[in-house]
């Protein structure tokens, strides 16, 4: 007998159990299934012919002054014409909020980056933290929970990791900026170092390792091999990791402007 409770009948397979809360107002449990069964009868026999007689019930003009409906509201069983409108507005700006993200990921710039910190704060203020809704959000918007939390201070240069493709400033006369393939992620020195081009940086300096590339055309530049060098990330414009770091690599034009754009603005 016991075992038989716990199977489930022919058709049930795909019938989701949703638990609300115990609202029974009937004196016993026979005349609650009476009351089913003249409901039941009374309704049509086709889905769709029930269905709309459901949602005329649920979403009439007189819906809103009926107490039954309100107290179906109360329970959060079904939703006000509001809520409805609501809900689609929300939907619709999730998916804007969502494709803005994304733009901005893809432009991995420093003004981007300011931009995504702007959204993300907008949209996970106190209510969402008081409703407990962080979580999901960030899952709905694809990004690290942290980032929503505030406890994330996301850099242009913690995107850096092996075989990234970095862009660095420079002052130097005739170069607009200069490219490295980043060898690791970025760290602090535990002791002061020199690079093989002679560059001297001190115990705390913040650093990513790397080798450098020569240009070699307008937008075509070439790995130069066996001299690692040292850079600062307070040098760091631009980091992608899209494009792949070999021997040989062409910039897109579009990349080439966004990158001189940058230097430009660093050295306002």
């Amino acid at each position: 007998m016991s075992e038989g409770l716990g199977k489930k009948r022919k058709g049930e397979e795909n019938l989701e159990i949703v638990e609300i809360e115990d609202v029974t107002n009937f004196t016993n449990r026979m005349q609650k299934s009476r009351a089913m069964k003249k409901l039941k009868r009374a309704l049509p026999q086709t889905p769709r012919k029930k269905a709309e007689l459901l949602i005329n019930l649920l979403t009439g003009k007189k819906s809103k002054q009926s107490p039954t409906m309100a107290k179906l509201r109360q329970m959060n069983i079904v939703k006000s014409p509001d809520e409805i409108e609501n809900d689609e507005i929300a939907k619709h700006v999730l998916v804007d909020v969502k494709k803005v993200l994304t733009h901005t990921k893809a432009q991995r710039s420093k003004d981007s980056l300011v931009t995504k910190h702007i959204i993300l704060a907008a949209v996970s203020g106190e209510s969402v933290t008081e409703n407990r809704c962080k979580k999901k959000l960030a899952s709905k918007l694809e990004v690290p929970i942290r980032r929503l939390s505030g406890d994330d201070d996301f850099e242009v240069v913690d995107m850096i990791r092996k075989g990234s493709l970095v862009a660095l400033y420079t002052d130097d006369e005739g170069e607009d900026f200069y490219l490295m393939k980043a060898g690791s992620c970025q760290e602090k020195l535990k002791s002061s170092e020199t690079d093989d081009w002679q560059g001297q940086y001190p115990e705390g300096t913040t650093v990513i390792r790397g080798l450098y590339y020569r240009k070699t055309g307008p937008l075509s530049y070439s790995l130069i091999k066996r001299k690692n060098v040292i850079v600062s990330v307070k040098s760091v414009l631009y980091v992608t990791n899209d494009i792949l770091t070999d021997s040989v690599i062409d910039l897109s034009l579009a990349i080439h402007e966004e990158i001189i754009g940058l230097a430009e603005q660093s050295s306002l």
